[in-house]
């Protein structure tokens, strides 16, 4: 049934690039070269890790449903993409970008929602983005964010990465925090131009 739909809306989309993707706002295809992680559009010419890093979580409550990850956090709680057996060699990214799209509901308690990537020698606390309202307001709607690796995890780790993913909000804070993501990927290199301190776009629907 992928293709139902699929002209509708094309001819308004092609302008913001929106009309060719598929799967949840419209992902664009992933090219080789890339790792899909969590993903909903075309991932044929990407490798497919999303087997070897399941969605996990503590604390709070997740929920996938219709391609969407959604946390709702009432107290310390963390989401991830990873197990305690994940493993794979993620270092040819280490100077590279992880892509997601993320929709905050509310910051909670929480000054910003903390995005890293663990390895299996354990997580380095202090290597994290740290996302806030300046970057992705809470208002229910999607960005789409560009994270450079090396702010998620220190290059030594990559070579062995247990947590590909692993979002949480400011320890002891945490308290109503809620957002949603999908479409999590890695590419080998930041697009040219990357700004970090505008790291997301909203995403038309």
């Amino acid at each position: 049934g992928t293709g139902t739909g699929t002209g509708t809306g094309t001819g308004t989309g092609t302008g913001t690039g929106t009309g060719t993707g598929s799967g949840v706002n419209q992902a664009l295809a992933l090219a080789s070269g890339d790792t899909a992680l969590y993903y909903s559009g075309d991932k044929s010419l990407a490798t497919d890790l999303s087997a070897t890093y399941p969605l996990n979580g503590f604390g709070g409550t997740t929920t996938d449903a219709n391609q969407v990850v959604t946390a709702d956090f009432p107290g310390n709680s963390g989401v991830f993409l990873g197990s305690d057996t994940s493993n794979a060699d993620l270092s040819a990214y280490q100077n590279g970008a992880m892509t997601l799209d993320l929709k905050v509901s509310s910051y909670g308690a929480s000054p910003n929602i903390q995005i890293r990537m663990d390895g299996t020698a354990g997580p380095d606390y202090g290597t994290f983005f740290t996302m806030d309202s300046s970057k992705v307001p809470a208002d229910n709607n999607w960005y789409r964010c560009t994270l450079p690796i090396t702010s998620l995890i220190p290059a030594a780790n990559t070579n062995s990465v247990q947590k590909a993913l692993y979002m949480s909000g400011a320890w002891d804070s945490m308290s109503g925090l809620q957002f949603a993501f999908t479409n999590v990927a890695l590419k080998s290199t930041l697009p040219s131009g990357f700004d970090a301190n505008s790291p997301c776009q909203q995403i038309t629907p």
